[in-house]
């Protein structure tokens, strides 16, 4: 593929090279940087692969977040340098967006962000997204992509039991299935 330049006297025969994504973690964050899971047995083996590729994986259960706060777990897992633990305003969303800037990640892999139970907290009676998880993710996807500009990794990987929930519009992206769950019926069926 020729390299084009605003000016057709700047154009070049040379070819772009094309290379596949450059590792797994990366293959799973190429449409969102919010991946879906059903199966845990899957998301089991994705986090498996993500160590290989020395992803550090960050777990946090969303279970309970109805009743404690969602941004002091997130704070509390999460790799931050350690004056981040001091602040006594630390659990504010706005600082959870500045710490995230702050992300203690290897030159290689990433940080896997692992919100297990994340239908229990965002999903409303309704089957709606809560407001508040969206408001969690969307700050998430921003950092995760002011990240990349920096060559960190922030990968979200959100598990709901409920095979049908959707996450649209994050920062401006849709959260996408992984790729064995892609089809509905293999939602939580899969074997790793």
């Amino acid at each position: 593929m020729p390299i084009y330049h605003q000016n057709p006297e700047n154009d070049s025969d040379d070819l772009v090279e094309r290379r596949p994504y450059q590792s797994f973690g990366h293959s799973l964050m190429s449409h969102s940087p919010v991946t879906l899971y059903c199966g845990l047995a899957v998301l089991e083996d994705d986090l498996r692969q993500l160590a290989e590729e020395h992803w550090v994986a960050v777990r946090v259960s969303a279970a309970q977040w109805a009743e404690t706060d969602e941004f002091d777990d997130v704070f509390r897992a999460l790799p931050l340098p350690d004056y981040w633990a001091d602040s006594d305003h630390l659990r504010h969303p706005y600082k959870l967006r500045e710490a995230l800037d702050e992300l203690l990640v290897r030159d290689a892999g990433g940080v896997a962000l692992v919100l297990t139970d994340f239908d229990d907290f965002a999903l409303s009676g309704s089957r709606k997204v809560r407001a508040d998880a969206r408001y969690l993710l969307d700050l998430l996807v921003e950092s995760a992509r002011r990240l990349q500009l920096i060559g960190k990794s922030l990968l979200i990987m959100a598990q709901s039991k409920d095979p049908d929930i959707r996450l649209e519009g994050l920062g401006g992206v849709e959260g996408w299935w992984n790729p064995r769950e892609f089809v509905t019926a293999d939602r939580g069926n899969v074997q790793p």
